[in-house]
This record gives structure tokens, C-alpha cells and sequence, in this order.
């Protein structure tokens, strides 16, 4: 399980990959959005930032994103749903899970303790 940050930056959601960057991405790359940018206003409470516990591994009081769709156009990406929630994640995705859009993403917000 890895922690990701996501930050909304002038009404736009972004995740904090500073290893993306560092190897030639940018920062446009890493914008959340087609359903994304939504379900951080929802995790969030319409807030600036949250904390994300993602894993490819069931984890204890996890949430899943389930893999519906790999696009098949120019754009590449994957569609993923939960609970209600659609959303496109880009090939970031690949950057992330080291190469493959995993069947299932588990997930959890991050809460201090």
C-alpha cells in the first residue's frame, strides 16, 4: 500500500508524482479529471487536499475502484468505477502501478491518527 497526495490547485485536481517529474513528465499529466477531479471533491469534502491509501492488495476498510473499460483511442487510459462513480484515469496510471491498469484499485483516505 502507497500513500498518494492529491492537491486542487485553481479548481483543478492534481496527484503529487514528483518522480513522474523528475523523469520528463509534467505537470498538466497529472491533472485528475473526466470524473477523477469529481470523486476528490467528494473524498475530500470539496476540500484542497487529500490522502489516498492505494494498493493492488485488499486491504482492511479499503474501498475499489473496479476496472470497467481500457480506452482504446489516441488518449489510452482506463475507465474505473465505484459506488456510483465513474471516472477516467489517464496512463499516468501506468506510472503509478508500475506498467498495467490493475483489474481492481483498493483504496482508502488517509486520516491522521
Amino acid at each position: 500500500m502507497t500513500r498518494y497526495y492529491f492537491y486542487k490547485e485553481e479548481n483543478k485536481w492534481y496527484i503529487d508524482l514528483p518522480d513522474y517529474i523528475d523523469m520528463g513528465g509534467s505537470q498538466c499529466e497529472l491533472e485528475m479529471v473526466s470524473g477523477a477531479d469529481d470523486f476528490l471533491d467528494l473524498l475530500s469534502g470539496n476540500g484542497e487536499n487529500v490522502s489516498l491509501n492505494i494498493s493492488e492488495a485488499e486491504f482492511p476498510d479499503c474501498n475499489k475502484l473496479v476496472l470497467t473499460e481500457r480506452a482504446e483511442n489516441i488518449m489510452g487510459g482506463a475507465w474505473y468505477q465505484t459506488e456510483g462513480q465513474v471516472m477516467w484515469l489517464c496512463s499516468v496510471t501506468l506510472f503509478v502501478f508500475e506498467g498495467k491498469y490493475p483489474d481492481v484499485i483498493y483504496y482508502s483516505t488517509y486520516k491522521k491518527q
